[in-house]
């Protein structure tokens, strides 16, 4: 009996970088909260963005954001991951020496950047519906962070594979999507975020089924039975998942969840 259901959003439940949600989803999410299902969002999106994709269900939700690095519900943090002072000021330095790509910082509270260019402010504000601090200097950020994400115009595999060696010895090195690499805490990462919500919950693994796209949520399609990759997630997503659903575009979760809890 699947009492947990648990989504990536973009690419799965959006298309990426967009905030296009079939009305249908929350309807279903409230159907599944009278059966006693819950359902979990599970995004590499902060969660400001997450409760507002959420606004009309925010309250019947359960939150793994900042890719595994806060867990929770809309008013209650239950685990946090953030990333040491180390870590986050040898990648800094790391990011300046790559000016050509901007950087944002994720703190349980708020982002924050110090990159000026008006498109990339409108990219996190308008299609990703973040809340902003626009810093002089990212030198100034006094915060604890959780997550930082590098943002490349084109695709991020064509960073240098190098560096992502590096990256990856030090932090949790994630690509999510086409554009971001996620940069979060050793051991932080949505499967690890979702382990700790069916402790919390009392649910198995075989009592929960998840939806993903992208290589970000490889850990956390393993810790459910029921995994789901999407028409349209990549060949080493479907090869980790048990079955394959309808594309985003088509609605596959959405159809999918129809399939498990009709009319």
């Amino acid at each position: 009996m699947i009492k947990l259901i648990v989504s990536d959003v973009d690419g799965t439940l959006v298309p990426e970088g967009t905030n296009q949600m079939h009305p249908g989803i929350f309807s279903m999410i409230r159907k599944l909260k009278k059966q006693g299902i819950y359902f979990a969002v599970a995004s590499g999106r902060h969660k400001c963005s997450i409760e507002k994709l959420f606004a009309p269900v925010r309250d019947d939700i359960l939150y793994i954001t900042s890719n595994g690095a806060c867990m929770g519900t809309y008013s209650k943090k239950f685990a946090v991951s953030a990333l040491s002072a180390n870590i986050y000021t040898r990648l800094f330095k790391d990011f300046r020496k790559l000016a050509q790509f901007p950087f944002l910082a994720e703190s349980i509270r708020t982002a924050y950047t110090d990159c000026p260019d008006p498109e990339f402010t409108r990219l996190l504000t308008e299609d990703y519906d973040y809340d902003m601090t626009l810093l002089a200097s990212m030198d100034d950020c006094s915060d604890e962070i959780i997550k930082l994400s590098l943002y490349h115009p084109e695709n991020v595999r064509n960073i240098s594979p190098d560096l992502l060696k590096q990256w990856s010895e030090i932090s949790k090195c994630s690509i999510s999507g086409t554009h971001w690499i996620d940069f979060m805490a050793p051991d932080t990462n949505k499967g690890t975020a979702l382990a700790r919500l069916q402790e919390i919950l009392g649910i198995t693994i075989h009592e929960t089924l998840a939806f993903g796209d992208q290589i970000n949520d490889i850990e956390m399609l393993k810790q459910a039975y029921f995994s789901y990759a999407m028409g349209n997630a990549c060949g080493d997503v479907k090869n980790a998942a048990r079955f394959t659903c309808d594309a985003c575009e088509k609605d596959g979760v959405l159809n999918t969840l129809s399939q498990f809890f009709p009319e």
